[in-house]
């Protein structure tokens, strides 16, 4: 029979499961040797010794095992004390770097805000350097000085883009391209530098320049480029007179020079001006007939004018010698009364009257042309502003106003007709003016000369009536 091991004290595990399976096992090998009875006791005793045996080892090796789970469960015990202990010390360190970090953060904003306060005057120096640097870098950049140095104003435009503020190291930089530019301003310099001619080709020339102001080179006024830093040689330039000044000083004749205090904009501008030439043809069709009856009234003004001291020189002549002439009107009076030694003081009188007015519309002939191209002129000027006007309206309605250059041509003829009526209208109605009061003059003499004509004959008739 089988002995059934007595249960165990150990706790249940896994561990276990072999040994329960090993016994089941003996139990089932002692029933099945009771039932075949034929089987000897001897060798069951031994497999029954071994079962024991092998039983003990296996309880053996199950207490080492419980052992070495204890020895385990109470190492990780100890290393999950350890751990939280260390978990505790963290939470601890993580909330005092919490607090130092929040104690740091109102710290900063205090501090910061301290430093706004006490920045706000330099922010606003810093904004007064760049908006100074920004107008330091505009006149620098349109600076003649820059053909010598293109990159000197670098600095300054780089000192605006900046976003910090200024460092001491930029300020006196910019102080430094100040002074330059001043510095630029009083200096006539003599260079061979490149410049562009009117056919786009760059050659070297020997360039004057008076400060930032004016440039002068192979007798023509240039204009700085300061895109590519270069001059350039315009096609149009300004008056001769300008010219000419230039000229002296580049011969070393005079000491006078041009300056433009904007920078080249006046000399282009002037440059830019039209000429007579330029101005007639803006004046169209309607400005040549203006020109033309102007020419015409002037030549006859002239002509009378020639006529009328002719005329009144001659008369001189014929008073002083007191002689018949058919070249003047006085000389015809005095022949009209030498002609008519019978006729009473009152009948020559009548006759003379009758002579001078004959004379009075060969003295005042071409006076009236002059006053009709004098009433004429302006007329036709208004006529041309009204169709430059119309001009245009013309363009401004095809074009619209975008460009005003497209109106340029109609406004042109509207101001000029205008201004060449006026400039025709006042000559000639000075000259109307003058030629009739000139012969006004010569008329009066004509009647002075026939009433002392009629005196004279009156006197000749009482001092034959005294004498009969």
């Amino acid at each position: 029979m089988s002995e059934r091991s007595p249960p165990s004290t150990q706790p249940r595990s896994s561990t276990r499961y072999p040994a329960a399976r090993g016994g089941s096992f003996v139990f089932l090998v002692s029933v099945l040797a009771a039932l075949s009875g034929g089987v000897r006791a001897g060798p069951l005793d031994e497999l029954l010794e071994a079962l024991r045996a092998e039983r003990a080892e296996q309880a053996k090796e199950l207490s080492g095992r419980e052992a070495r789970f204890r020895t385990e469960r109470d190492q990780r015990k100890q290393i999950l004390e350890e751990t939280r202990a260390e978990l505790a010390r963290e939470r601890a360190e993580s909330d005092r770097l919490r607090a130092a970090f929040d104690a740091n953060q109102q710290k900063l904003r205090e501090q910061e805000a301290v430093l706004a306060e006490r920045t706000a005057d330099l922010g606003d120096l810093g904004s007064i350097i760049r908006q100074v640097a920004g107008e330091v870098a505009a006149i620098t950049a349109e600076s003649m000085a820059g053909a010598h140095d293109p990159a000197r104003s670098q600095a300054a435009t780089a000192l605006v883009q900046g976003k910090d503020l200024p460092t001491l190291a930029e300020i006196e930089g910019l102080w430094s391209l100040m002074l330059e530019e001043i510095a630029a301003g009083q200096r006539i310099r003599r260079d061979s530098l490149p410049i562009v001619v009117a056919d786009g080709l760059e050659r070297p020339v020997e360039v004057i320049r008076i400060g930032p102001f004016t440039a002068w080179a192979d007798g023509a006024f240039l204009r700085y480029l300061p895109e590519t830093a270069r001059f350039l040689s315009p096609a149009r330039q300004p008056s001769a007179r300008l010219r000419a000044v230039m000229a002296g000083h580049h011969a070393g004749q005079a000491a006078e020079v041009v300056i433009d205090p904007t920078r080249g904009s006046l000399i282009a501008l002037e440059g830019q001006r039209a000429d007579l030439r330029e101005r007639i043809h803006q004046g169209g069709a309607i400005g040549y007939v203006i020109l033309g009856l102007g020419a015409l009234g002037l030549v006859a003004a002239l002509l009378r004018m020639l006529n009328i001291g002719l005329m009144g020189a001659r008369m001189d002549g014929s008073r002083r010698h007191g002689q018949p002439s058919e070249t003047n009107p006085l000389g015809r009076l005095i022949r009209v009364s030498r002609d008519n030694p019978s006729l009473d003081a009152e009948a020559l009188g009548l006759r003379l009257d009758e002579a001078v007015l004959a004379e009075t519309p060969r003295l005042q002939r071409g006076i009236g042309f002059v006053a009709l191209m004098a009433a004429i002129a302006p007329l036709l000027g208004l006529l041309g502003t009204v169709t430059g006007i119309i001009e245009t309206f013309q363009a401004i309605t095809l074009f619209g106003t975008g460009d005003p250059r497209l109106m340029s041509s109609g406004i042109s003829q509207a101001l000029v007709t205008t201004v060449m009526g006026l400039l025709v209208a006042i000559p000639m109605l000075l000259l109307h003016n003058l030629l009739h009061e000139r012969s006004g003059e010569l008329v009066a003499r004509l009647d002075e000369q026939a009433a002392g004509l009629v005196a004279e004959r009156a006197a000749g008739e009482a001092g034959r009536a005294r004498a009969t």
